[in-house]
């Protein structure tokens, strides 16, 4: 956590942590470095650096995936419990990108319209059936369509990596989870989403595959 601003035309700057609701506390090792720091009439601006792992348990590495980011703003410079506040998820790194050539692979879409009820969150499933096809194939990539997700690109494998498609000549079957967010639970909403998966004949060197541990579940 870093709290700063300007205050009588000098910048002030910490690395700080929390505990619970209570006052942010300030690490023993200051790992941001403030680079500038401006303020007009609306805006402060804060510039500051860090390495991606710090080795402190009081900090966050900070990675691909998808990060939280919490912030509160303040009308004066006393560190308190501000009013104007908020959070977002956000990619603070681009994942590196894998060179794909588009014709190299066929598509094939999995299509979804639903009929949302009137709650503020739906986790549908719809069971999808693979197409026919007459060979093995590898699944190279996914690509999301009519719809949006956190970290939710299109996802391309790297070069020499698949996963196994119509291994034994007979027609897969997938289970396909979206996640719908109503928070004004509206009613007789028409949504169509789905993805494009992406898949080649010319078989990769690896193979991959999920493993799930632990996972719990219920019958009946």
């Amino acid at each position: 956590m870093i709290i700063g601003g300007i205050r009588d035309g000098n910048p002030y700057f910490a690395d700080y942590h929390a505990i619970g609701n209570q006052a942010p506390i300030v690490d023993i090792s200051q790992d941001w470095t403030l680079l500038s720091a401006s303020e007009n009439v609306t805006h402060t601006t804060l510039k500051v650096t860090r390495v991606f792992n710090t080795c402190d348990n009081e900090d966050i590495s900070i990675n691909n995936d998808t990060t939280k980011l919490i912030w509160a703003i303040g009308d004066t410079d006393k560190i308190l419990q501000h009013r104007k506040r908020g959070a977002a998820s956000v990619n603070i790194l681009d994942a590196p990108v894998t060179e794909w050539n588009a014709t190299d692979s066929d598509s094939w879409h999995i299509d979804v319209k639903t009929k949302l009820p009137s709650e503020d969150t739906v986790y549908w499933c719809t069971a999808h059936k693979s197409p026919p096809f007459d060979v093995k194939r590898h699944v190279v990539g996914f690509r999301y369509m009519y719809g949006w997700a956190v970290g939710g690109e299109t996802l391309i494998l790297p070069e020499n990596i698949g996963i196994p498609l119509n291994e034994l000549g007979i027609p897969e079957y997938f289970l396909l989870e979206v996640h719908y967010d109503n928070p004004n639970n509206l009613s007789n909403l028409n949504y169509n989403t789905g993805i494009e998966i992406y898949t080649t004949t010319n078989l990769r060197e690896q193979e991959a595959g999920i493993i799930r541990i632990g996972y719990e579940t219920g019958i009946g």
